[in-house]
């Protein structure tokens, strides 16, 4: 059976309503609560209240207990390597057992130029990932003392903490990466076809590694289409200075928008390819009940 989890409004929102959507999923039966890994938010409206990845994860754990706790995906450009595996074993202390880390190689150039964040050539950003895994492994598999030349020199990792790592990636480099080192893979806004193209690359990775079977994440939008939609994307519209309709659309060509019934179909049109877990986001100012609906549809 597939996981499903939710992204939580971290955009445009207050510490309040991420709070209380983080316990009205984990009430609903949402596998797994998500954020992503951004300074600014990456719609139209830049300077929307946008809340830290890792600090967010540490406030929800405080308020939920069974959910899984996931970023899609950590940016290995944005944090110091050792500092940001040290931070995730300290979420992992406060939730034992429900953090899933995914990480990337960082892709905004627009965010990384804002926060003064050097932003080299993709190859760069590539190698960056793959060291910042080595670190991850090497503190998760040496916590009294662990070492990676030219960064790690006997450093402790207490508490200690082996959190799954899922890769984002797309390309065949990155995709090797994921299935030789990682415990999943993570792709965004893809077809089923090419879900299974992405599998394939990581999957054969992984067997020339010999190691055990990976997660396989989807990570979408998706909209119920009821007869409510509209009213509930009317506050996001206003925002956008757009309207429900158009915001529909846009949606309906990134993610998924279907009745109720039909979002479901889809979904398992992607287990059926070897998806294990997806993650659903939906557009900023949602309303509680959107969140309800959600549920009853895929849930």
């Amino acid at each position: 059976m597939v996981r499903i989890g939710v992204r939580l409004p971290q955009y445009g929102s207050t510490w309040s309503e991420i709070r209380d959507t983080a316990v009205q999923c984990e009430g609903l039966g949402f596998d797994g609560i998500w954020v992503n890994d951004h300074f600014q938010s990456p719609g139209r409206r830049k300077r929307d209240a946008t809340f830290e990845a890792l600090t967010t994860l540490a406030g929800v754990a405080q308020h939920t207990g069974r959910a899984r706790l996931g970023i899609a995906v950590l940016s290995a450009s944005y944090r110091f390597a050792p500092v940001a595996t040290k931070a995730l074993a300290t979420i992992d202390a406060m939730a034992p057992g429900r953090l899933v880390v995914g990480i990337g190689s960082g892709s905004d150039r627009a965010e990384h130029h804002a926060y003064g964040i050097m932003f080299p050539p993709p190859l760069a950003r590539t190698a960056r990932l793959e060291l910042t895994i080595e670190v991850m492994r090497a503190m998760a598999a040496s916590p009294d003392g662990a070492s990676v030349e030219g960064i790690l020199n006997d450093a402790p990792n207490h508490p200690a903490a082996t959190p799954p790592i899922w890769v984002a990636a797309h390309k065949r480099l990155g995709l090797t990466i994921a299935g030789s080192t990682c415990d999943g893979v993570i792709a965004a806004f893809v077809s089923p076809t090419e879900f299974s193209r992405r599998r394939a690359i990581a999957e054969q990775a992984r067997e020339d590694a010999g190691r055990p079977p990976m997660d396989w994440c989807l990570y979408t939008f998706a909209l119920p289409d009821v007869p409510e939609t509209d009213a509930w994307l009317a506050a996001q519209a206003r925002a956008l200075d757009s309207t429900p309709g158009a915001i529909r659309r846009w949606l309906a060509g990134t993610g998924i928008v279907a009745p109720p019934d039909e979002l479901r179909e889809q979904l398992d049109a992607f287990a059926a390819v070897g998806v294990t877990d997806v993650v659903l986001a939906y557009p900023d100012r949602m309303p509680t009940e959107a969140w309800d609906a959600l549920a009853q549809a895929v849930l």
